[in-house]
Parts: structure tokens; sequence; C-alpha cells
């Protein structure tokens, strides 16, 4: 299920192709920017992205920055598949981490789920349904770029902006037992701190 979004203010929304014409030290100073946000909102954790990370996400169009007048950061979501990893017991659960770099994506053929995060909106831009409709901005992108695979959002509980932004979007809150259960991965396994699991509620397309 998909909320209606009505913007309270207008943004462009930068993604694929769109944002290809931006010179590097845009985007480079966009990473700078949301990475800041990042820590600001909810400091060091296990998978607080540096700028290299977030700039690399824009550069192979898995990322979405919105802005305001003057090329303004305004907003910033991403999408990180999860990549497989060891795999133990009768039941394998698939062990892994999210491809955030060029080495990650040679085994992203290994992909499991696709997380939705680094979800960011700058404060001065908060009220304007900005976190929401990236959100859904970038299941579309997902949806085209990953059409198999389900969509996720881990949000640590100290985010309470991004934790309403998925509550109002209906995603489901699973448990770590349940994301092994349903997804074969054990998503929190040295995952720090505290964190909430959001499975997307959409039917992932079949393509076979």
């Amino acid at each position: 299920m998909v909320e209606h979004i009505s913007l309270g203010k207008s943004f462009a929304f930068l993604e694929n192709g769109t944002m290809t014409p931006k010179s590097t030290d845009i985007k480079l100073s966009w990473a700078s920017q949301a990475s800041q946000l990042l820590y600001q909102l909810g400091g060091e954790h296990t998978f607080q992205p540096p700028p290299k990370n977030l700039h690399y996400a824009m550069e192979i169009g898995h990322a979405i920055v919105a802005t305001c007048l003057y090329d303004e950061l305004a907003g910033f979501v991403k999408m990180t598949p999860w990549v497989v990893g060891a795999e133990e017991g009768d039941k394998p659960v698939k062990k892994g981490s999210m491809a955030e770099n060029e080495d990650d994506f040679e085994k992203i053929h290994n992909g499991t789920t696709v997380p939705i995060g680094s979800l960011v909106v700058d404060s001065v831009q908060q009220g304007n349904n900005l976190g929401k409709a990236l959100v859904n901005h970038m299941v579309t992108m997902s949806n085209t770029a990953y059409p198999t695979l389900q969509k996720i959002a881990v949000v640590t509980n100290d985010k309470t902006a991004s934790l309403h932004v998925f509550n109002r979007l209906q995603w489901k809150i699973i448990t770590s037992e349940e994301a092994v259960a349903q997804l074969g991965i054990d998503i929190l396994d040295g995952w720090e701190p505290e964190s909430t699991i959001f499975l997307y509620q959409g039917v992932k397309e079949d393509i076979s």
C-alpha cells in the first residue's frame, strides 16, 4: 500500500540520468551534507555511510537527491542491495553485507533483498512530506532495478523522523526472527544500535 503524497512545497528529484549533468563537485557536496545530516540525527552506528559511499550510490543510479532553490540539498535516500556471505546450518541463514562500493557490487548476483536507507531530510524542509515522497520514489526505482527482490528498511530507533515515515507509509514492522524466516537473512547480526526492521508491503514482480 502506498500513501498518496502531497508535497508542502516544490522540490526537484534528481535520480538516474537526471543527476549525470551535475558536476562531481556538486555531487560530492551533496554526499558530504547528507552524511553530516545522518550523523547529526543518529550519531555513529554500524552502517553510518561515509560521503564516498553516498556519492558512489549517486554515480550508479542507486540514490535520489531532492533539491530546492539553487541546487541546495533538501533530502536524500538510497537503495543498497544486501549481498550474501557465508551460509550456515541445514536451513542457511544468509549472512552478508550491504553493497556500498564497487568491490561489493562484484557479488551483486548474490543479492537477496534491497534495503532502502540513508533517508534524511534537512531540518528546514521537514514537514513537507519530502521523506515519504523520497521513499516512494526509491521504491519505484528499486522495482525497476531489482524487480524480484523484496524491499526493506532498517532504521535505528533514535531516528524518530524516519521511523515516522515508514510507519505512515504502512511498511510492516518485523522482528529479526521474522526477517530470517521470510527473507533468509539475519539482517541485524552485528548491527548497532537497536533498530527497527520494516518490510515493504508491495508485491514483488515475478519475472520468471
